[in-house]
């Protein structure tokens, strides 16, 4: 994964950051041992440089990449773009229907609940889902509050990840936050 390009000119508004490749690797791997990956269809919601659909797609799935911005990185990386569908769309307006969904949305720091605007329609894509979020109770409650309504099961972890330096105004080559992973599956399915 970590061969996977970065951006060439992320764009702070949409909160564009690289998922580590590591975090990548055990979702993937994760899901792939669930039997929620090989022969299935899976979407990359806000997919950037396309690492979830390089790693879906390595292990047997159908995988399409979705971002609303034309000039991400997926559009000339070869080793994601010739494995995959990409579909040009802002996330309020997709309308497909999956198995999986993977997603590492804007953490909501730029454009506040961007996160939850990301998972509420991850909801509707599929019937299981792999979601990121800046760890934080208040969120996590409104998450869990959020999906209970809906009658899904769910689970989380909260670990480390590197937020590498992506703009002008970082300092620090990377900084760890904390985030929680969550993973979300409609009861019978």
């Amino acid at each position: 994964m970590s061969e996977v390009r970065g951006f060439h000119k992320p764009n702070l508004e949409l909160e564009q950051y690289v998922t580590p490749p590591e975090i990548v690797s055990q979702l993937v791997w994760t899901a792939f041992l669930r039997g929620e990956v090989a022969g299935k269809k899976a979407v990359d919601l806000g997919c950037g440089t396309g690492r979830f659909c390089a790693a879906l797609s390595y292990l047997g799935a159908e995988c399409i990449c979705v971002d609303v911005d034309p000039t991400t990185a997926l559009r000339s990386n070869p080793k994601v773009s010739s494995r995959v569908n990409v579909v040009q769309a802002e996330v309020p307006h997709v309308e497909i229907r999956a198995d999986v969904v993977f997603q590492n949305p804007p953490f909501g720091v730029h454009r506040r609940h961007a996160d939850l605007m990301f998972l509420k329609n991850a909801l509707k894509i599929a019937p299981v889902v792999y979601s990121i979020h800046k760890s934080d109770q208040g969120l996590r409650n409104i998450v869990i509050q959020l999906v209970e309504n809906e009658g899904l099961f769910w689970e989380y972890i909260t670990q480390s990840y590197p937020l590498r330096a992506q703009y002008s105004h970082h300092t620090r080559k990377s900084v760890p936050i904390l985030v929680d992973i969550f993973y979300f599956k409609r009861k019978g399915k």
